[in-house]
């Protein structure tokens, strides 16, 4: 048996690390199959990659081999990102429901009804799980059991996924506004509108929130007092999610550009050019932007220059790329219309992780 246990740990060896050596950044490491759309960030815990498929079905495998070790039916499409925290995967799903489960055997904990489509990506913060529905509402649950402590009531669908910052949660809705609140009691502070559907998440820098919306600007505002500061104007829908790096923000368009901008002016720094919308929320990472596109591909550029590094087409060219990267390591995460989950190797040596802005595994390390 010592023999046969030596020998299995040497293939795993060989089958697993000793390409990723010899790996190129670029490079698809491994990939799982799902039977459904991929359309939403995967999170990391433990070792463990987890996300959502409009296979009905939300996934935990091994991050570094990519073997399935489970996964949790739903009764419809798993629309949302996953956040974990304390042992506990939570996710939202269009069978109407957040669901919470036991990140390491999958089982079903509890569920939360709501009255529509669970879409917003989950974020928990001081033992409170909040999350959007289309049911034009934005909830706050106590996070070990599910109870729901507070709705706030919107004039639309609650898409945008919720950012807590400083004691306040800040989301967007489809009726034209941003919402800041206060995180404990649920009651608005205040409210800014925009010309038409926030659908992008917030995110919150230097006391300054930003954000994107359907009338085809990222807005810059003061978190504290709501007041807009200024605006960029793109060509088409900004849907994605914003994210500052090194007093940069960045953040894509449905014109098919990847922008890059001073992050206290507002002016424009570069602009990638792709060849179809971009949906996808970047994610930085050792100097570096992740962002997909509707054309397919994903792409790398110098997040300093927005020099292109790499990119990484689908075989066909009916999928593109609207899941959310993330990233361990070496190796950067994401799903694709075709039904897969990558995992691509990046060059990186930098240990650690990161994540988009519209994942709530994104405000759970801002918060830390």
């Amino acid at each position: 048996m010592k023999v046969f246990h030596t020998l299995t740990l040497s293939a795993i060896i060989f089958l697993f690390i000793i390409p990723t050596l010899h790996a190129k950044p670029g490079d698809v490491l491994w990939t799982i199959k799902t039977d459904g759309q991929i359309n939403r960030s995967p999170c990391l815990w433990d070792g463990k990659i987890y996300f959502g498929s409009d296979d009905f079905r939300l996934y935990c495998a091994d991050a570094v081999t990519g073997k399935t070790i489970w996964s949790n039916q739903t009764l419809l499409a798993v629309s949302s990102s996953p956040c974990v925290w304390d042992g506990k995967v939570y996710f939202g799903s269009c069978d109407y429901k957040l669901h919470c489960a036991d990140a390491v055997t999958g089982k079903t904990l509890w569920t939360i009804k709501t009255g529509y489509d669970v879409v917003s990506s989950p974020c928990v913060w001081d033992g409170k799980v909040y999350f959007g529905s289309d049911d034009n509402k934005l909830y706050c649950a106590n996070a070990v059991t599910g109870k729901i402590l507070w709705k706030i009531q919107t004039g639309d669908l609650v898409f945008s996924s919720p950012c807590v910052w400083d004691g306040k949660v800040y989301f967007g809705g489809w009726d034209k506004k941003l919402y800041c609140a206060n995180a404990v009691t649920g009651k608005t502070i205040w409210t800014l509108e925009t010309g038409d559907a926030v659908s992008s998440s917030p995110y919150v820098w230097d006391k300054k929130v930003y954000f994107g919306s359907a009338d085809n600007k990222l807005y810059c505002a003061d978190a504290v007092k709501g007041k807009k500061l200024w605006t960029i104007e793109t060509g088409n829908d900004v849907f994605s999610s914003p994210s500052v790096w090194d007093k940069k923000v960045y953040f894509g368009s449905a014109d098919k550009k990847l922008y890059c901008a001073d992050a206290v002016t507002g002016k424009t720094i570069w602009t990638l050019e792709t060849g179809d919308p971009i949906y996808s929320s970047p994610c930085l990472w050792d100097g570096n932007v992740y962002c997909g596109s509707t054309d397919n591909k994903m792409y790398c550029a110098d997040a300093v220059t927005g020099k292109t590094i790499w990119t990484l087409k689908m075989e066909s060219d009916e999928y593109g790329i609207d899941s959310n990267p993330c990233i361990w390591n070496n190796k950067v995460y994401f799903g694709s219309w075709d039904g897969t989950l990558y995992c691509v190797d990046n060059g990186s040596k930098k240990i650690g992780i990161a994540y988009p802005s519209i994942s709530g595994m994104d405000t759970m390390q801002s918060e830390k």
